[in-house]
This record gives C-alpha cells, structure tokens and sequence, in this order.
C-alpha cells in the first residue's frame, strides 16, 4: 500500500511474484508522467486565458534488453485550445 495524504494507492505484480491487485512500480511511472504532462498543459492554458476542452498525453516505457525499463517518453501532447477560425 502506497499513501500519499489522504490517498491510498496499491502497487503489486502479476503473478508467480505478487497477486496483480494492483499496477507494477514500473507502470506507476509513465501514469505519473502523462499526469503531469496534462496538469502543466492545463495550468499553461488557464495562466493564459486559454480555452482548454481537452489534453492527450501518450507515455511509453522501452522495456528492451530484458531491464525494467530502460527509457520513458512523452509523446503526442495534442490540447484541443477550442480556437474559433480568427484565431487559427
């Protein structure tokens, strides 16, 4: 079990290692990425009045070479600004 404050989280493995009640460490981490990722885009778009309707954040983790994870990236960061044409 995880806590932060108020907030309980449960982190595990798949089986034979854990009983899979849970996302692994490693699968917490990109989560933990695209979260932030979103929340700085969000907080741009209110810093400067923009109409916000919606932000993307794809985060994958290169698992090669049989390592836990060897490289994370944040890719595709579309944010629907909710642009009429005269400001396009």
């Amino acid at each position: 079990m995880i806590t932060i404050g108020p907030h309980a989280l449960t982190a595990d493995e798949p089986a034979p290692v854990g009983q899979d009640t849970g996302p692994t460490p490693v699968d917490l981490l990109p989560a933990a990425l695209g979260a932030c990722t979103s929340v700085t885009v969000r907080m741009y778009a209110k810093r400067h009045g923009r109409p916000l309707t919606g932000v993307e954040v794809d985060v994958r983790l290169d698992r090669t070479q049989g390592r836990a994870a060897t490289s994370s990236r944040t890719s595709a960061c579309p944010a629907n600004w909710g642009l009429s044409r005269s400001h396009a």
